[in-house]
């Protein structure tokens, strides 16, 4: 055991760092390049870690210092003999993007926590949301996040197909789609059914190619569309 232990055998010499998801992290945290720099950061957070037997690493302490980086949800670490910390983490999912009055795009986490901002390149590839209230109110933050996790899996009105999405007074929220360039207005209430209703709208325009400009969907009872006058 003594040789061993001269010889380095149970020396930590580096922690590498897993991820939940790993194919779907650019995706995830907005670009590659966004990855690798979040896995940079985590690298310098474990170093203090490294060059020290494999019993000696406080695992604890370990976690404590890589959950603190905002684009860590949770972390998973185990102690594998001889000489190995494994360490994964699953990274924060933003469901929106928030822009700022002063142009910044701050990704909101599913929890409607505001993560720093991000250069618009480096983004990640969600809806943006629009609407200085969102800036200082979670409350309303975390109303649009479970608004958007709730949209249909299929259809026109998925997540990934809305560009941009908003609230607007007396006629609740405002959802840009990518395909058809279409506006929708849902309301605040009833949101599932008047989705449902929307979706089977768009389906219509698109078997008998209308081209609507605006699906407004804030009634009770009806949804309105406005064409477009010229093609």
């Amino acid at each position: 055991m003594t040789f061993f232990y001269q010889m380095g055998l149970f020396q930590v010499r580096q922690i590498p760092i897993e991820f939940v998801g790993s194919r779907d992290l650019p995706q995830v945290v907005g670009t590659p390049g966004a990855a690798d720099e979040l896995e940079r950061r985590l690298q310098k957070l474990v170093q203090p870690f490294v060059d020290k037997k494999v019993w000696e690493v406080n695992l604890n302490n370990l976690r404590a210092s890589i959950i603190k980086d905002e684009w860590v949800k949770d972390v998973y670490i185990s102690r594998m003999l001889p000489s190995r910390i494994k360490v994964l983490v699953e990274p924060q999912k933003p469901v929106l993007v928030l822009v700022s009055p002063k142009k910044e795009f701050l990704p909101i986490s599913e929890d409607g926590s505001l993560m720093s901002a991000l250069p618009a390149g480096r983004a990640p590839d969600v809806p943006i949301l629009r609407g200085k209230q969102y800036l200082l109110n979670k409350e309303m933050r975390l109303s649009a996040v479970q608004f958007v996790s709730r949209l249909p899996q299929e259809g026109a009105l998925k997540s990934s197909n809305v560009s941009e999405m908003a609230w607007v007074k007396d006629r609740g929220f405002q959802l840009f789609l990518i395909h058809p360039r279409v506006e929708v207005l849902l309301g605040g209430d009833d949101l599932e059914l008047k989705t449902s209703r929307v979706n089977q709208v768009l389906k219509y325009l698109e078997l008998h190619r209308l081209k609507g400009y605006e699906v407004d969907a804030s009634f009770s009872k009806k949804v309105l569309v406005r064409l477009r006058s010229a093609p």
